[in-house]
């Protein structure tokens, strides 16, 4: 069970690798809201690389707000580890976030860490946990993972859907048009490799931090199956889901992260700046884990 639990653990790291490296409450399905002006009618057939690409262009230039959900899944055996999350994002500079995990086991019950929120406000930060209530603190105090805190500011998303697109060196395949909720959107599937794209997404998006997915001692190497839903009309995407096995020796991981966006352009709920947050270097006095 403590192997497992190890193993799970990395998986965590894998998607908080990939998480502040395109993401999302609940919405409204497959209603596509949205006021990003049509993209060129035969790109997705005629190339889907290159309509990939102005797929994650537009996201980054022409989208002022969106929302979205989040998932991720490990299972070793017959142990699951799991997360939950939404996300929101206001042009310029507003981001509000939470996850739940869930799963585990006797000796760690991911589930009892319960809600974490995230709220970046401009250069300002806010943390809320279960153990701590609300922290606060500038961006900038946060020398060893800023680049990854203004990434999720500049990625519009806890998953920065430009930097995975401009990093894949991977072939993109059309496989046609699919109806969700009554809508139809346009499904690319990319095949690349774990290893390569963790590499590089940790380079352009954690800058100095020094976090670096090889540091587990665990061989990455694994073929990544990406599946994107495409707004045929706006090439913004629906929905992404990414699906993998890991080997660990003698025991393999499976791993999977779906992303759900919606409410393109339209208005976001976004909190504002709690008033009882504490600074970062009090938070932790007189809680579980204070002195």
């Amino acid at each position: 069970m403590r192997r497992q639990l190890r193993i799970l653990s990395a998986g965590l790291l894998i998607g908080a690798l990939a998480l502040a490296a395109a993401c999302g409450g609940s919405g409204n399905d497959g209603e596509k809201q949205t006021s990003v002006k049509p993209a060129e009618a035969d790109l997705l057939v005629s190339n889907p690389s290159e309509a990939l690409g102005a797929s994650a262009g537009r996201f980054e230039d022409e989208v002022d707000s969106v929302e979205g959900q989040f998932t991720l899944e490990m299972k070793i055996g017959d142990v699951n580890v799991g997360a939950d999350g939404t996300f929101a994002y206001r042009a310029p500079d507003s981001v509000y976030m939470t996850m739940d995990m869930s799963g585990g086991g006797q000796e760690l019950d991911f589930g009892q860490l319960g809600q974490l929120e995230v709220l970046i406000l401009g250069e300002q930060l806010y943390v809320n946990t279960s153990y701590t209530g609300w922290m606060s603190g500038s961006i900038d105090d946060f020398s060893g993972g800023v680049d990854s805190l203004k990434a999720l500011r500049e990625g519009h998303s806890p998953f920065d859907f430009g930097s995975l697109v401009d990093s894949l060196n991977a072939k993109v395949e059309n496989l046609g048009d699919t109806t969700v909720f009554g809508e139809t959107y346009t499904r690319l599937r990319i095949t690349t490799d774990l290893k390569k794209l963790l590499e590089d997404m940790a380079g352009s998006s954690f800058g100095d931090n020094g976090l670096d997915p090889t540091m587990l001692g665990v061989d990455f190497s694994s073929p990544v199956t990406m599946d994107i839903l495409v707004d045929p009309a706006t090439l913004l995407p629906f929905t992404l889901e990414a699906n993998t096995t890991i080997s660990f020796g003698q025991e393999s991981m499976d791993f999977a992260m779906k992303f759900k966006f919606f409410d393109y352009n339209g208005p976001v709920d976004i909190p504002e700046a709690p008033k009882d947050a504490k600074p970062f270097d009090k938070a932790f006095e007189g809680s579980l884990f204070g002195d």
